[in-house]
């Protein structure tokens, strides 16, 4: 038995900061698997890569001990982004873009799994396979990067307004934005306007970051919470903070359903991310919860 099935496509991320350059195992499924993997929860990877994607660059996922049977390699080579940091700013490229992942790449094991984490990063994951494993009667957590992204002929990489939002949303438990991202699916200035505007659309479960501000959360029940973000001791990179947050706090609402605790416990795991760079910040349940019931006293209900 699974704890939960992982769905989105591995990335290659070519990252730039200055003169330096790397190379490295990215995206939201991959940031996702390893930090639910980390928190002890039993994961299954469904992805596709290419021919071209370097056997050493899976060895995070292998070293800690995810499911990646279900990962198939395709002619179609692996997706890969550029990313140019520039003091505080990020500008993406998307270099190529692998395979969609259809409802037929669902392997039959998936289904053992608790709930599914859709960490899509470029329209990857159709509506028709979600649709599948809603007819399953499974819980569905989703991250709404990927739908939001469109690119210029350079490749560079800007959002852009979700069309189908609603059809995707009513199909969906818990749903995280950033606030850009969410301001530009609800055209809502605020994050709580954002949050109440995708419960509206169809989620059970609205998840808004703000980075170092915090995160609201918004439930179908009309309640509304403030969670403050956790101290961390430094500040490295905030890659993939909001794939930790989206994940954890699904694992630990779908044990719980405490909304409270489950925010603390993601705003936690989040604050570790930061302190690293690239995939490394990751941690296990008792050193997350410890963060977390400092934080629990914090939180705040609005509505």
């Amino acid at each position: 038995m699974y704890e939960i099935t992982v769905i989105g496509h591995i990335v290659i991320d070519e990252i730039k900061r200055g003169n330096f350059q790397s190379r490295a195992i990215g995206g939201a499924a991959t940031y996702s698997t390893l930090a639910a993997q980390s928190y002890g929860a039993k994961t299954l990877l469904i992805s596709k890569i290419g021919t071209d994607f370097p056997e050493n660059l899976i060895l995070p996922l292998i070293e800690k001990g995810v499911d990646i049977s279900c990962v198939k390699r395709v002619s179609s080579p692996t997706t890969k982004f550029k990313l140019i940091y520039e003091n505080d700013t990020r500008i993406l490229f998307l270099i190529d873009r692998c395979d969609p992942i259809l409802p037929d790449d669902l392997c039959q094991k998936s289904f053992q799994a608790k709930f599914f984490h859709i960490g899509c990063v470029a329209n990857e994951v159709p509506l028709s396979t979600i649709k599948t494993i809603r007819s399953k009667k499974k819980h569905i957590s989703l991250d709404v990067q990927g739908y939001i992204r469109k690119t210029d002929e350079r490749g560079k990489v800007f959002f852009t307004k979700w069309k189908d939002a609603k059809q995707f949303l009513k199909n969906i438990d818990i749903v995280h934005a950033d606030i850009d991202e969410a301001k530009i699916i609800t055209e809502a200035e605020t994050p709580v306007e954002a949050a109440k505007t995708l419960i509206n659309m169809g989620a059970n479960i609205a998840l808004i970051t703000l980075g170092e501000k915090g995160s609201y959360i918004g439930t179908k029940n009309g309640n509304l919470f403030y969670v403050p973000a956790a101290k961390t001791s430094k500040n490295v990179d905030s890659t993939g903070a909001g794939d930790v947050y989206t994940v954890i706090f699904a694992l630990e609402y779908f044990n719980t359903y405490d909304v409270k605790w489950a925010g603390a416990v993601a705003s936690s795991a989040a604050s570790f991310i930061v302190e690293f760079p690239g995939p490394q910040g990751f941690s296990n349940k008792n050193i997350i919860y410890e963060r977390a019931k400092i934080l629990l006293n914090h939180v705040k209900k609005i509505t």
